[in-house]
Protein backbone atom coordinates (compact mmCIF):
# COMPACT_ATOMS: atom_id res chain seq x y z
CA UNK A 1 0.00 0.00 0.00
CA UNK A 2 1.64 3.25 -0.76
CA UNK A 3 1.39 6.27 1.15
CA UNK A 4 0.31 9.46 -0.45
CA UNK A 5 1.62 12.84 0.56
CA UNK A 6 -0.10 14.04 3.61
CA UNK A 7 0.42 10.74 4.96
CA UNK A 8 3.82 11.02 4.91
CA UNK A 9 4.08 14.70 6.18
CA UNK A 10 1.76 13.57 9.07
CA UNK A 11 4.08 10.82 9.93
CA UNK A 12 6.81 13.00 9.80
CA UNK A 13 5.20 15.58 11.88
CA UNK A 14 4.92 13.07 14.39
CA UNK A 15 8.03 11.79 15.04
CA UNK A 16 9.49 15.05 14.57
CA UNK A 17 6.90 16.15 17.36
CA UNK A 18 7.73 12.97 19.61
CA UNK A 19 11.74 13.52 19.01
CA UNK A 20 11.45 17.30 20.69
CA UNK A 21 9.89 16.16 23.57
CA UNK A 22 12.84 13.35 24.24
CA UNK A 23 15.28 15.85 23.22
CA UNK A 24 13.87 18.12 25.89
CA UNK A 25 13.20 15.41 28.83
CA UNK A 26 17.12 14.06 28.01
CA UNK A 27 18.83 17.64 28.44
CA UNK A 28 16.59 17.89 31.47
CA UNK A 29 18.05 14.54 33.06
CA UNK A 30 21.70 15.88 31.86
CA UNK A 31 21.11 18.95 33.36
CA UNK A 32 19.99 17.34 36.68
CA UNK A 33 22.65 15.09 36.71
CA UNK A 34 25.33 17.83 36.34
CA UNK A 35 23.62 20.21 38.86
CA UNK A 36 23.78 16.96 41.26
CA UNK A 37 27.08 16.45 40.81
CA UNK A 38 28.38 20.70 40.58
CA UNK A 39 26.11 21.42 43.78
CA UNK A 40 26.99 20.35 47.40
CA UNK A 41 23.70 21.24 48.79
CA UNK A 42 21.98 18.96 46.35
CA UNK A 43 21.27 15.38 47.10
CA UNK A 44 20.35 13.24 44.78
CA UNK A 45 18.29 10.68 46.75
CA UNK A 46 16.02 12.89 47.92
CA UNK A 47 12.21 13.67 47.49
CA UNK A 48 13.41 17.19 45.66
CA UNK A 49 15.47 14.78 43.28
CA UNK A 50 12.60 12.57 42.74
CA UNK A 51 10.04 15.26 41.90
CA UNK A 52 12.89 16.94 39.89
CA UNK A 53 13.51 14.22 37.58
CA UNK A 54 10.50 12.12 37.59
CA UNK A 55 7.84 14.90 36.90
CA UNK A 56 10.23 17.27 35.52
CA UNK A 57 11.30 15.36 32.88
CA UNK A 58 7.51 14.81 31.34
CA UNK A 59 7.20 18.74 32.23
CA UNK A 60 10.13 19.62 30.37
CA UNK A 61 9.47 17.00 27.24
CA UNK A 62 5.59 18.67 26.76
CA UNK A 63 6.69 22.38 27.96
CA UNK A 64 9.90 22.63 26.24
CA UNK A 65 9.92 19.75 23.81
CA UNK A 66 5.98 21.43 22.41
CA UNK A 67 7.58 25.14 22.15
CA UNK A 68 10.10 24.18 19.96
CA UNK A 69 8.20 21.80 17.94
CA UNK A 70 5.91 25.24 17.21
CA UNK A 71 8.96 26.76 16.30
CA UNK A 72 10.32 24.59 13.71
CA UNK A 73 7.07 23.94 12.27
CA UNK A 74 6.71 28.01 12.32
CA UNK A 75 10.18 28.10 10.86
CA UNK A 76 10.01 25.53 8.28
CA UNK A 77 6.58 27.89 6.28
CA UNK A 78 8.65 30.84 6.92
CA UNK A 79 11.92 29.45 5.15
CA UNK A 80 9.76 27.11 2.15
CA UNK A 81 9.28 30.07 0.39
CA UNK A 82 13.10 31.42 0.39
CA UNK A 83 15.00 28.35 0.63
CA UNK A 84 15.30 25.94 -3.00
CA UNK A 85 17.74 23.33 -3.93
CA UNK A 86 19.27 25.88 -6.19
CA UNK A 87 20.35 28.65 -3.76
CA UNK A 88 22.88 26.05 -1.34
CA UNK A 89 24.09 29.51 1.08
CA UNK A 90 19.93 29.48 1.83
CA UNK A 91 20.32 25.48 2.68
CA UNK A 92 23.42 25.93 4.50
CA UNK A 93 22.14 29.13 6.48
CA UNK A 94 19.02 26.99 7.24
CA UNK A 95 20.98 24.49 8.74
CA UNK A 96 23.24 26.52 10.77
CA UNK A 97 19.32 27.79 12.48
CA UNK A 98 18.39 24.86 13.63
CA UNK A 99 21.76 24.20 15.14
CA UNK A 100 20.94 27.20 16.91
CA UNK A 101 17.46 26.44 17.90
CA UNK A 102 18.64 23.32 19.45
CA UNK A 103 21.42 25.40 21.46
CA UNK A 104 19.03 27.90 22.33
CA UNK A 105 16.90 25.35 23.50
CA UNK A 106 19.69 23.42 25.68
CA UNK A 107 20.67 26.42 27.63
CA UNK A 108 17.13 27.32 28.48
CA UNK A 109 16.46 24.15 29.73
CA UNK A 110 19.52 23.86 31.82
CA UNK A 111 18.36 27.04 33.11
CA UNK A 112 14.90 26.21 34.02
CA UNK A 113 16.26 23.37 35.53
CA UNK A 114 18.62 24.54 37.84
CA UNK A 115 15.97 27.36 38.83
CA UNK A 116 13.84 24.05 39.63
CA UNK A 117 16.40 22.37 41.05
CA UNK A 118 17.39 24.84 43.73
CA UNK A 119 13.94 26.15 44.64
CA UNK A 120 12.63 22.83 45.40
CA UNK A 121 15.47 22.93 47.90
CA UNK A 122 14.15 25.95 49.74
Amino acid sequence: MMMNVGDIAAAQSEKQKKDAGSFAAMVWIVSGVYIVWAYDEVQLLSMASAIFFIIGMFVAALLFGGLVFMLQRLLAKLLSAFVRPDRPVLVALTGLLAIILLLVETIAIYFAAKWTFLSLLN
